[in-house]
């Protein structure tokens, strides 16, 4: 009362005006693509900064049209680790902050722990790199610190996901990064609980959401690309040039011979059967099976490689047919094997690794952790019981005299 008293909150029209006048003025027409590739950069040898290459991960730029396309709310990435998933998201905040459109920013991670060893180790140095950005974050703010920044007129902060915090903000961006991972009460429900953080910004409001499938195919990342429209990365084989994708959803998908080199390794000693199948692991292609190595694979995916809508077919290099769908909420689901960051021997190492563990042990513990943060796939589980065999086995049990006809079930069977 007495500050009011004393006209402390009397201020020009005029300046409230000119300060606000950032956020008023219509973005460039910059697309994000376009600005990754001019001026994106990142953490290269003794943490200097060099140009990305987008051409290494070509199938971030279908991520980042999705973010410029008008009538999209929602952009879900599944994917392993290393994939760019999270590389992507900062690619949209850093195009807003230096080119708009302004406004501010909540970029949520598991923990407060999580926040800290982010921005220590990328987010303060990405801030610091980008010369349009490093010149608009306010120094001189009060309430400056780690996880909260002043850019130009919008304010940026980075935030554990707990019930406190993604109550009572709104920002017209938000990033939701390795949600899977966040507590089920909040993770449930998702992505309403932050989509109503952005009402009030209508079109200009965009969800950024990002995780390894841990939570399974009814909740986190995969239940949310399950409501749009599901997009998977397709590719034409480098021998027989037809179609086929690396994703696990997919109709006709390019697999890799690890399961097939199992029983080659029976009985050897684990180790020099580690190393054999790191050696050997290759992608086959489902038409004309030729076998592709690991660096066959990059090339294939950045000459070849595009996105596929449910109702589309891939009919050549990069060439799609079929009618194009743009909803609310529009997924990606990245696979290991069009990772260029992802090893495809080191992980067939790790694959089997988990999977010898599991036939000693029973736990399947290790091959889910392989199978959601390397391959970047949703778990389905891998107890005998479920575990899907190959033709082989059915059509020789079928033989064995104790399969059953259509219609027919076995006495003291309840359930099928």
């Amino acid at each position: 009362m007495l500050a009011l008293a004393r006209f402390q909150y009397l201020a020009r029209a005029d300046d409230a005006w000119l300060s606000r006048i950032d956020s008023l003025l219509p973005p460039d027409q910059v697309s994000t693509d376009s600005w990754t590739r001019e001026k994106r950069m990142i953490k290269g040898k003794n943490e200097l900064a060099v140009h990305i290459d987008i051409d290494l991960t070509p199938y971030v730029s279908g991520i980042h049209d999705a973010a410029d396309t008008r009538g999209v709310e929602v952009i879900a990435v599944q994917g392993p680790a290393r994939s760019v998933k999270t590389v992507a998201a900062e690619n949209i905040a850093l195009k807003r902050w230096d080119n708009g459109p302004h406004g501010d920013m909540l970029w949520y991670m598991q923990s407060a722990d999580d926040v800290d060893d982010y921005m220590e180790e990328r987010g303060e140095w990405m801030l610091e790199n980008h010369e349009g950005v490093a010149e608009r974050v306010d120094r001189t703010y009060k309430r400056q610190s780690r996880r909260r920044k002043r850019i130009g007129e919008s304010m940026a902060r980075w935030l554990p996901a707990s019930k406190q915090t993604t109550r009572g903000k709104g920002a017209p961006f938000i990033v939701g990064d390795e949600i899977d991972a966040w507590q089920r009460r909040i993770l449930s429900a998702l992505p309403g609980l932050l989509r109503n953080r952005q009402r009030e910004f209508g079109s200009a409001a965009l969800l950024y959401l990002a995780s390894h499938p841990d939570a399974g195919p009814t909740l986190g990342i995969s239940n949310i690309i399950s409501q749009g429209v599901q997009h998977l990365w397709w590719w034409c084989c480098i021998h027989c040039g037809k179609p086929s994708s690396p994703a696990a959803e997919a109709s006709i998908r390019m697999n890799w011979n690890v399961p097939a080199l199992m029983p080659m390794i029976a009985g050897v000693d684990k180790s020099d059967a580690l190393d054999f199948v790191q050696k050997e692991a290759k992608l086959i292609c489902p038409h004309c099976q030729g076998a592709i190595s690991g660096y066959e694979r990059l090339a294939m995916s950045r000459e070849t490689g595009a996105w596929v809508q449910p109702g589309e077919m891939m009919t050549g290099p990069k060439t799609v047919e079929g009618i194009h769908r743009v909803e609310e909420i529009m997924g990606f689901i990245i696979h290991a094997f069009q990772a260029p960051f992802v090893d495809l021997g080191k992980a067939a190492r790790e694959w089997v690794a988990a999977q010898i563990d599991f036939d000693n042990t029973g736990d399947d513990n290790a091959l889910k952790e392989v199978s959601v943060k390397t391959l970047g796939e949703v778990f389905a589980g891998a107890s005998e019981d479920s575990r899907i065999e190959d033709w082989e086995t059915i059509s020789k049990r079928m033989k064995s005299g104790d399969s059953y006809l259509m219609g027919q079930v076995p006495d003291g069977v309840d359930f099928l």
